[in-house]
Parts: structure tokens; sequence; C-alpha cells
């Protein structure tokens, strides 16, 4: 006798559901936290810098006040760029990394949400999801800047 509409199976799913809705938030906030301090070190380095603070008051400044695009030539462009911009603490890069971090939560929240729903056995949610996630993994690695 499998009767779903239980109480107690109500309730069972409810604290599961619950219980992945907790895990779902403690990693959006832990990541949006790391993502501010990533940031907020970013530009303190900026302040600190000499060079990056010149260039931010003499190029940045005036090129934004003025409406006009602002040069990308420190902004990293592969892993090797990003990796050599944090050993040199250049805070563009540092900066640039905090905001890729940000841009990847909703992908990693998804994913985890995809690990989620396999792990409770819930296939129509999982299909839905993969194809969300393969949408964002498709968008972050064909899309193209403006």
């Amino acid at each position: 006798m499998n009767n779903t509409n239980h109480p107690i199976q109500k309730q069972t799913d409810v604290g599961k559901l619950i219980n992945i809705e907790i895990i779902l938030s403690y990693v959006l906030r832990i990541g949006v936290i790391s993502c501010a301090v990533v940031i907020a070190f970013g530009v303190l380095l900026t302040w600190i810098n000499p060079r990056a603070l010149h260039y931010f008051t003499n190029e940045v400044l005036p090129a934004l006040t003025m409406g006009n695009v602002v040069s990308d030539g420190e902004i990293p462009r592969s892993i090797s760029q990003f990796i050599s911009g944090v050993r040199a603490l250049n805070p563009t890069v540092i900066i640039a990394l905090g905001l890729f971090l940000l841009i990847l939560l909703p992908i990693v929240r998804v994913a985890l949400t995809v690990v989620l729903f396999f792990l409770e056995r819930d296939y129509e949610y999982l299909v839905i999801t993969l194809f969300v996630l393969m949408v964002l993994l498709s968008g972050l690695f064909f899309g193209k800047a403006l």
C-alpha cells in the first residue's frame, strides 16, 4: 500500500525540500560574500597601487564621464592571464576575477541542483535542470562579448 498522500510522507518531503533550500542558500551566501571580498580586495589594491590609481583617475574616469568605452588592455582573456595577474596582485585582474566568480554563482547553483535532484531520484526535474545547465554553460563558453 503505497499512499503518497500520507501526512508523514508529506512532512518528510517538506523536510527534504527545506534541507535542499538551506544547502543552496548557504552556497549562494558564501559565494556572494567571497566574491565581495575578492572585489573589495581588488579595489583596495587599486587605491594602494600608484600605477593602478593613475590608470583609473587619468584614463578610466575621464572616459566614463565622457560616455566613452574604456580600454580593456588590462582585462584578462585567458586562464594564464588570470593566474599571472593574480600573482602580480594586479587590481584590475583581481576585480575581474571577483566578477567572474559572481557570474559563475548561478551556474554553480544549477549544477548543485542537478546533483540534488539526482540524489532525490527526481528524474523529471533532473532532465529540466540539466537542460538549463547546458544553456548556461553554452552561454558561458560560446557567448561573445559585445
